[in-house]
């Protein structure tokens, strides 16, 4: 049984785009994993880490962070180039829960 409410919500969310779905679950681990203890610091992740995590390709990946940052789901710190990450926080589930 998960007792996680982020992890429940997002099993229960539908999105316009396949590839939404893998994205979300890629920000949203990492930044369980990064951030054990505070999770509303934002997780830097690359491009490059989301497209080998999903299995799309570049373009699908920007297509489901736009999504996400659409509907209100994530909040996107862009990295600045020259290989500095941008970073990606989950926004709280009464931001965009139904």
């Amino acid at each position: 049984m998960v007792h996680d409410l982020t992890a429940l919500a997002i099993m229960r969310t539908h999105f316009a785009h396949p590839v939404t779905f893998p994205v979300l679950w890629a920000i949203f681990w990492r930044q369980q994993t990064a951030q054990l203890r505070d999770l509303s610091k934002p997780t830097p992740i690359s491009i490059e880490e989301l497209v080998q995590q999903t299995g799309y390709a570049r373009s699908s990946v920007f297509l489901g962070l736009d999504e996400l940052k659409e509907r209100d789901m994530i909040d996107i710190a862009p990295g600045g180039g020259r290989h500095k990450r941008s970073t990606y926080r989950l926004t709280a589930l009464d931001r965009w829960l139904l």
